[in-house]
């Protein structure tokens, strides 16, 4: 495991999704005035080029979790789930997918939390199927 401050983590996943350095110090919470220097010298750390190296190889990982990712395997079990008249599990996919996209008003709901901030376990709880249920579904 790769030791980081709060401040070097947010660098790191700043400069991985714009490899600007003085623009990631600045995201990190670098002052304005040393940014430029100040990430310069943060990409000859050897442990900010080790997790550098690391988030590169999870937005590589094609197994990687996202939400164009999720999306697709919940319309893979809606279609699954309809195709075996297991239709209530196929509206609960929907309507997972139609609250993603903000369809939905949650107003009146107790669980209002979007599909990005859900990971694959609160996903399947939600839908009450067990992973197996899912593997089994989706190589039908």
């Amino acid at each position: 495991m790769i030791h980081l401050s709060q401040r070097q983590r947010r660098f790191v996943a700043a400069y991985a999704d714009n490899p600007d350095a003085k623009a990631a110090a600045l995201e990190a919470g670098y002052a304005p005035r040393g940014a430029r220097r100040q990430g310069l010298e943060l990409l000859r750390r050897p442990q900010i080029m080790a997790a550098l190296a690391d988030a590169e190889r999870h937005r590589m990982d094609p197994d990687a979790l996202t939400a164009a990712t999720v999306l697709r395997n919940l319309a893979d079990i809606r279609n699954a789930a309809a195709a075996k008249g297991q239709y209530s599990v196929a509206l609960r996919a929907e309507e997972l997918r139609g609250r993603h996209l903000g369809l939905f008003s949650t107003a009146d709901r107790r669980d209002p939390m979007p599909l990005s901030e859900m990971n694959e376990e609160e996903i399947l709880f939600s839908l009450g199927l067990s992973r197996d249920q899912t593997a089994v579904m989706i190589s039908k």
